[in-house]
């Protein structure tokens, strides 16, 4: 009785197991790759993308197009059942990233769209995109002050 208990509160063992296989893979990875994967992770849904490959230029990779591939995308099989949890990531996010690679008068411009958008419903989930994107702020331009290139003016 007491097992299965304390497995709803703390998880699997098998979870932690698959928990421990994977933050030994990150640590393997040579420094690069490793700070853009574990930023990866705070992004959760949504701009991880658009992350991903800002920190890539600056790393210096180079992108290829592949005329000839395709994806085919069969709709937000999740996104469509979460409502708020939707709207909060995309636009948090989207603060997440403009306050990391984008100039300052994208910034501005980002952070007054986001306030406008206080008027639309979800209107508390609005709010907390945005304080959750103004507090991390420090955090992000931090890292773009010390150890990035400058912003990127071309996406």
């Amino acid at each position: 009785m007491a097992a299965k208990w304390i497995e709803l509160v703390t998880g699997s063992l098998e979870e932690k197991k698959r928990y421990r296989e994977y933050r030994a893979r990150m640590e393997a990875l040579p420094a690069t790759y490793a700070s853009t994967a574990k930023a990866f992770q705070r992004y959760f849904m949504y701009y991880e993308d658009v992350d991903l490959a800002l920190r890539g230029h600056e790393l210096g990779w180079r992108y290829r197009l592949a005329p000839a591939s395709r994806v085919r995308h069969r709709g937000s099989a999740t996104a469509s059942t979460v409502g708020d949890v939707v709207v909060f990531h995309r636009e948090r996010n989207r603060l997440w990233v403009l306050f990391r690679h984008r100039p300052w008068a994208d910034v501005l411009r980002g952070v007054w769209l986001s306030v406008r958008r206080l008027r639309w419903v979800p209107r508390g989930t609005h709010a907390h995109a945005l304080l959750a994107g103004l507090a991390a702020a420090p955090r992000l331009v931090t890292t773009r002050v010390r150890g990035s290139a400058a912003p990127v003016n071309r996406l």
